[in-house]
């Protein structure tokens, strides 16, 4: 047999399920709304480290260059690569650069 009657603990649990499906569809709303936040945050992290990639790439090849050059002058110090007056009036030139 089925029990028509309506007890108040049924009404308050009837209430309880309620309440809370309201309660989680406010909040998954939220919870959408957070993550579309995050991910336009995520997208503006990604440029800044492309943008910081580029930039340690430039020093890189910038130290590279750097280290070049010491090592041209520290040639030209001992006379490696140093084109003299002397130097100039031959047709070849010893101890130029490569």
């Amino acid at each position: 047999m089925i029990d028509w009657n309506v007890r108040a603990g049924d009404l308050l649990v009837l209430a309880g399920f309620a309440g809370t499906g309201f309660v989680y569809a406010f909040k998954s709303g939220r919870l959408a709304e957070t993550i579309e936040i995050m991910e336009k945050e995520i997208e503006k992290l990604q440029e800044s480290y492309k943008m910081i990639a580029l930039a340690l790439t430039t020093m890189a090849v910038q130290k590279v260059q750097i280290e070049r050059m010491d090592r041209d002058i520290i040639d030209m110090k001992h006379g490696r690569g140093f084109i003299s007056e002397r130097d100039q009036r031959r047709t070849s030139v010893e101890g130029e650069y490569p």
